[in-house]
């Protein structure tokens, strides 16, 4: 188990429990703190974060007043105690996991926890299981002057929430949450407008025309606009889709060309780097904007070749200019990618065209 994996766990160690059992203590005389800690500190150690957070629900619920309303009251006091983060994301997940009863006392919990640990796991339940009472809130969420709110509004419908259930029902086009997404697009929250964007590129992902069909009726004349279409295309972008790359203001089909591609070492090690050096080079007699990106084609455990596309450089280059460009790749294991020994191919992308390859061996 790597050590960044770790750490991630121990944000909902024994020091968090603790915690959250104080600030149930402090707020409530009926809030059992021993049973709270015993039983969420059960077991904990072999759970992962999202495990944990699921789990210290459970210990919560045995740890509160069965009816319900009351078990909330505390809840929303107790947010104010402890550490902003994944605790409270732990006392939203109490909500998810108890309260699909009681639609408006959930809701209105939610609203008021999100600012402290947000409530985008929590909230896809109810998305679920009642989607247009959802987001008939959501909607009103959006207009809220809080950006906890409003990124709730956004982020807790996303499609592909990383972490959180998939919403199926959300995966549509035109999406349901279109409303929600045009009313956000342009919010002076750049916390609101990364949510946009990954809402839409989720979508892109599935629709990709239809994706582009919309994002290109908006006006870019609003510089955060702008910045929305850029990061919400930026997997097409990285496809060399030429209509992504047009609403980026790159030309699929400048003139320009790529020389002096250089890998070094040519056989590297596991853990080792591997240094990518290159130049572009204009072809025109005008300045060009150019998108370097490298594609990595790399073996896996079945024999079969995968393959990333890694971002490298966004530019305006000058007319006749000879731009040289340095970057270096650690080849380690990750928990989403392995590493394994044979032969790996990298392609300079150029405005989404392949320019120039080369390849080099990783060994053990």
């Amino acid at each position: 188990m790597s050590e960044q994996k770790k750490l991630v766990k121990d944000i909902l160690g024994q020091d968090a429990i603790v915690n959250i059992a104080r600030a149930g203590a402090q707020v409530s005389e009926v809030f059992n703190a021993e049973q709270f800690i015993a039983f969420a500190l059960d077991g904990i150690e072999d759970l992962s974060i999202m495990q944990r957070v699921r789990h210290i629900a459970d210990a919560l619920y045995n740890a509160l007043p069965s009816p319900y309303p009351d078990a909330v009251r505390i809840l929303c006091q107790m947010v104010h105690q402890i550490a902003p983060g994944f605790q409270a994301v732990a006392l939203t997940e109490y909500i998810a996991r108890y309260g699909q009863h009681d639609f408006d006392t959930s809701m209105q919990a939610l609203s008021t926890m999100t600012s402290y640990g947000t409530a985008e796991f929590a909230i896809r339940p109810f998305l679920s299981n009642e989607q247009s009472r959802t987001i008939s809130i959501l909607l009103q969420w959006m207009q809220s002057d809080n950006e906890h709110l409003r990124r709730l509004a956004c982020e807790g419908c996303r499609p592909r929430l990383p972490w959180g259930i998939k919403l199926s029902n959300m995966l549509q086009m035109p999406s349901p949450a279109m409303e929600i997404l045009e009313q956000l697009k342009s919010d002076s929250s750049l916390y609101v407008r990364k949510s946009v964007a990954n809402h839409l590129n989720d979508l892109a992902k599935e629709y990709p025309e239809a994706v582009l069909d919309w994002v290109a009726t908006w006006s870019t004349d609003d510089p955060n606009v702008k910045w929305v279409i850029r990061h919400a295309l930026r997997n097409l972008i990285k496809q060399g889709n030429p209509r992504a790359l047009a609403l980026h203001g790159v030309d699929h089909l400048a003139k320009l060309g790529v020389t002096r591609l250089k890998l070094t070492p040519t056989t590297i090690r596991q853990g080792d780097s591997l240094t990518i050096s290159l130049a572009v080079i204009s072809q025109d007699s005008e300045t060009q904007p150019a998108v370097v990106d490298y594609r990595l084609h790399f073996p896996r455990a079945n024999g079969s070749m995968s393959t990333k596309v890694f971002k490298l450089k966004t530019f305006s280059i000058l007319p006749e200019q000879i731009l040289e460009i340095v970057t270096t790749r650690a080849f380690k294991d990750l928990s989403t990618r392995k590493y394994r020994q044979g032969s790996y191919i990298i392609e300079i992308l150029l405005n989404g065209n392949v320019a120039q390859s080369a390849s080099f061996e990783l060994i053990s």
